[in-house]
């Protein structure tokens, strides 16, 4: 029948395109170094909860290094440094955005390392 999902073939989960939906990435961090870090802090902070995929897979191409790289690891210019103290500030604006917002027990905890 024309209402029946029973024959509607995209009604099967499995052909359904997986999304995904996050907070961007905080402008101040841009170039190299935490960005990555800082959105799966505000993530974390939102109370998202992630799932081992054992049977997924990533392919990285690699690709040379960026200058920006090398301005990172380049003391002269300090921008790790300038970086972990923005990400510091940066998780205080979180604590300070959700509190009374979200419970903290929902905050999702940081990994640990587990000897195996």
């Amino acid at each position: 029948g024309g209402d029946d999902k029973s024959d509607n073939k995209d009604n099967n989960q499995d052909n359904n395109t997986p999304v995904v939906l996050s907070p961007y990435y905080d402008e101040r961090f841009h170039g190299y170094g935490k960005n990555k870090i800082q959105q799966f802090a505000h993530i974390r902070f939102l109370g998202m909860s992630f799932q081992v995929l054992p049977k997924g897979f990533v392919i990285h191409m690699p690709h040379p290094e960026s200058v920006t790289k090398h301005s990172w690891n380049n003391k002269k210019y300090d921008l790790h440094s300038q970086m972990d103290h923005l990400y510091l500030t940066y998780l205080k604006e979180l604590y300070n955005q959700y509190t009374g917002v979200v419970n903290p027990k929902n905050i999702l905890p940081m990994c640990k390392k587990q000897q195996l």
